[in-house]
């Protein structure tokens, strides 16, 4: 065989490839080449490292793909799901931190039905008393208690 490149590959993303450049007008014969190679004879590579990165495809999470079509409502209610309340409510807050950002806080609450507006509530209530989600959660329930004054107190106004 004529091995000629050496390729290895590094934990960190590096590639390192080394050719051996053939002697010129000197036997390059299979015998004469396995006698020449010897601890000295490898400085004589060629060295080329080349940076790999590994191509990861994001996926997108389905409130963030509702933000991305103004579903403000949707989203709220994609981040208000049990699995992401329970497990990751930074999740939830993040999504009200946006809605905020975006002026779209107001649209998002609109027109919720009791339950609906109870999940938001009572994730308020569970998380209000939080150092890092305090305050995005009190400009929240300022927003609701604009948005549904008159229907708190049974009446429209």
């Amino acid at each position: 065989m004529d091995d000629q490149t050496v390729v290895v590959g590094m934990s960190d993303g590096m590639i390192s490839i080394r050719r051996d450049e053939p002697d010129c007008g000197k036997n390059t014969s299979r015998s004469s080449r396995l006698e020449s190679k010897s601890p000295t004879r490898y400085p004589q590579f060629e060295d080329r490292d080349l940076n790999v990165s590994e191509t990861l495809k994001e996926v997108m999470s389905k409130h963030d793909a509702l933000l991305r079509k103004f579903e403000y409502s949707k989203a709220l209610d994609q981040a208000l799901m049990n699995q992401v309340v329970m497990k990751s409510p930074y999740i939830t807050v993040a999504v009200f931190q946006e809605l905020i950002r975006r002026n779209g806080l107001v649209q998002a609450l609109a027109g919720r039905d009791r339950k609906s507006l109870g999940n938001v509530l009572k994730f308020i209530i569970r998380h209000v008393g939080s150092i890092i989600f305090g305050s995005t959660l009190i400009v929240v329930s300022n927003s609701i208690l604009g948005e549904y004054t008159g229907e708190l107190h049974g009446r429209e106004i």
